[in-house]
């Protein structure tokens, strides 16, 4: 969760991250915060395939790594504030997590027992006061703002696709039998795409990161009450 505060120039936050393995015998989420360079993020190893908490390990660690090697190109560089700045962001993100797909494929095709392993992923980078959103998967990002909630991602699985496509209502993807089933991860394959989400901070907005452990047992307005 990040939390954030006023300043004259810029938006500072607040972050808190946890994670539970759910009565399972190790979790395979992954929750990394590196203040440093503005970047948070939740990976969550694929349900149902090998080594899903080395994938999420594995894949925030490479992000993390690349991000903060193109932090220190943008000060090299120095961008200046505005939509080129968060199109800079836009394009380092999917840089940084089509390396981590890389990374993730090439280990699980290195060891038949890591073979097919994949992680979601959900960032928020933070570039002064504005943010970019990064998304692969079925975690998902909100934001609350002014009392309300506000999803901000939509899932990456074929419950959503088939609503997306209005073959499935929404209120008949909690019975649907496959709504778990993954269209999209990082490390299926060397390459993904990345949907992204550029924002302006406001003081007070809270933005919660919840990998679907959270969101398939806690609806959103659960969430809100348990956020503020």
């Amino acid at each position: 969760m990040t939390k954030t505060q006023s300043s004259t120039k810029v938006t500072s936050l607040e972050v808190y991250g946890r994670t539970d393995s759910g009565g399972k015998e190790r979790s395979e989420d992954t929750v990394l915060i590196n203040a440093d360079i503005g970047l948070f993020l939740v990976a969550d190893g694929v349900g149902g395939n090998p080594a899903g908490d080395v994938a999420s390990r594995m894949a925030a660690d490479t992000t993390a790594a690349a991000m903060t090697r193109l932090e220190e190109a943008f000060k090299l560089t120095r961008p200046a504030p505005g939509e080129g700045l968060r199109r800079r962001v836009e394009e380092a993100v999917q840089s940084a997590v089509d390396k981590a797909s890389e990374r993730v494929f090439e280990k699980g095709n290195s060891r038949p027992e890591l073979k097919t392993m994949a992680t979601s992923m959900l960032l928020f980078k933070q570039a002064g006061a504005s943010a970019v959103i990064g998304h692969v998967g079925n975690s998902r990002a909100y934001l609350i703002r002014r009392n309300r909630i506000y999803r901000l991602t939509d899932d990456h699985t074929l419950a959503w696709h088939l609503v997306s496509k209005g073959a499935l209502k929404k209120e008949e993807v909690a019975a649907f039998p496959y709504k778990n089933v993954i269209t999209r991860a990082v490390g299926k394959y060397p390459t993904v795409s990345v949907d992204t989400l550029p924002l302006d901070l406001s003081p007070g907005d809270i933005y919660l990161l919840c990998s679907n452990g959270v969101t398939g047992v806690v609806d959103e307005d659960e969430l809100f009450e348990i956020a503020i």
